[in-house]
């Protein structure tokens, strides 16, 4: 069984829309990435806090997504990441931005396929999202301070990276620009 948390409870104070709800051709910005994850993994725990209603109602029919609120969202996305933990069964699962709507599926394949307790994918030499977590990371997490980084959890349990042909494990979407460039170069849009 492959779960994955997708951290959605930013309240987008770099850009001037709330991005979870942007559109992208014929889905929102958040559909993308769940319905991504939703092709290869058994549930995708979705983490919300600011406009968590938005979410809810873009994704409550999609079988195999469960919502939860982080109450503490504003203390930074590693509470998030904790809250997301706590609702998964599987000791496998990805954590990724809800912002980075264009991985595609095969990269998650390849991820997967490759050993390693902690696996982090690479593009043209820079590590992006999602990276995979296997075996006690999960305990190890929660573990951590409440105040803590994935990224030193990661740095001290030591990750395989995997070089994969997937510019979107690069692409979120954090400013206005960020989204005019994805949807003119995805989506053919301006």
């Amino acid at each position: 069984m492959i779960e994955a948390i997708v951290l959605a409870a930013g309240r987008s104070s770099r850009s001037s829309h709330y991005k979870m709800t942007l559109p992208l051709g014929d889905k929102t910005l958040i559909e993308h990435t769940v319905d991504t994850l939703l092709e290869i993994c058994s549930k995708v725990i979705v983490v919300t806090g600011y406009n968590s209603q938005e979410c809810q109602k873009l994704l409550e029919h999609r079988r195999g997504v469960l919502i939860t609120l982080n109450p503490d969202f504003a203390k930074g996305m590693f509470s998030s990441v904790q809250q997301g933990i706590k609702e998964l069964q599987s000791d496998t699962f990805f954590i990724i931005p809800g912002d980075q709507p264009m991985v595609q599926p095969q990269t998650l394949t390849r991820i997967l396929a490759t050993d390693g307790d902690i696996v982090n994918p690479s593009f043209k030499g820079k590590k992006g999202h999602p990276v995979l977590f296997r075996n006690d990371c999960r305990q190890g997490i929660l573990d951590m301070p409440k105040e803590g980084i994935l990224r030193d959890f990661i740095h001290n349990r030591g990750a395989e990276v995997v070089d994969v042909e997937d510019e979107g494990i690069l692409l979120d979407i954090d400013t206005d620009e960020d989204y005019e460039k994805i949807k003119r170069t995805f989506f053919g849009k301006e």
